[in-house]
């Protein structure tokens, strides 16, 4: 089963390589949603038009996809 906890867990392992601190503790996850074995995580980033933007959304989508259950993961960024 899919739960936030464990979203957060594998959104933790997604580390920042400018900054070097992961996502989560630089607070930027702002919403999970869990829908059957579909995972929607919106997060913002750093400084808008960061460069590695790309590079981010593609590891927190590799983490979340290889976690147990989960068939599809979306990364929506979001702007505060």
């Amino acid at each position: 089963m899919i739960t936030k906890k464990k979203v957060i867990e594998a959104l933790k392992r997604v580390i920042d390589p400018e900054i070097g601190i992961n996502i989560v503790d630089m607070n930027l996850i702002r919403d999970i949603q869990i829908e059957e074995d579909r995972v929607n995580v919106k997060m913002t980033l750093t400084i808008p038009n960061c460069p590695l933007a790309g590079l981010i959304v593609s590891q927190a989508k590799r983490q979340l996809e290889s976690l147990e259950g989960v068939r599809q993961a979306k990364i929506e960024l979001v702007h505060d």
